[in-house]
């Protein structure tokens, strides 16, 4: 786990207990600060996050903060299955490909083998597993 990823964390969560915070737009200011660094020289882009927004605004700015700080690292996955966002990214006029979503399979995790052979009851596996 990167330090950008729990001070993106920090930031969404502090936005979900008090929206408005000038302290979960600091965290998000300091990622985009070590990004304007750019091999010693410093540029402007990407600009600090613009004070006052709404809570839906800043998560969604948080999120799409995670998606381009954190590319490439597979957690991408893990924030679509926790904001059951795969229709929006996955359909039509989404930015990530993918053939054939269904959310009725792609958000649930297997159940571990083990389980199953403990307690019957449990079978069969979710679909797709």
């Amino acid at each position: 786990m990167r330090f950008a990823e729990v001070l993106l964390t920090a930031a969404e969560a502090l936005n979900e207990i008090n929206p408005g915070t000038t302290e979960a737009d600091g965290y998000v200011n300091r990622v985009r600060a070590r990004a304007r660094n750019k091999a010693g020289k410093l540029v402007s882009f990407p600009a600090n996050v613009t004070p006052g927004l709404s809570q839906t605004d800043f998560r969604k700015m948080v999120i799409d903060e995670r998606r381009l700080e954190l590319a490439f690292e597979y957690i991408r996955w893990y924030d679509i299955k926790r904001l059951k966002i795969g229709p929006e990214v996955f359909g039509p006029n989404g930015l990530e490909p993918h053939a054939n979503f269904d959310p009725n399979r792609d958000y649930l995790w297997p159940l571990p083998g083990t389980e199953l052979a403990i307690n019957p009851n449990l079978k069969p596996n979710n679909p797709g597993y």
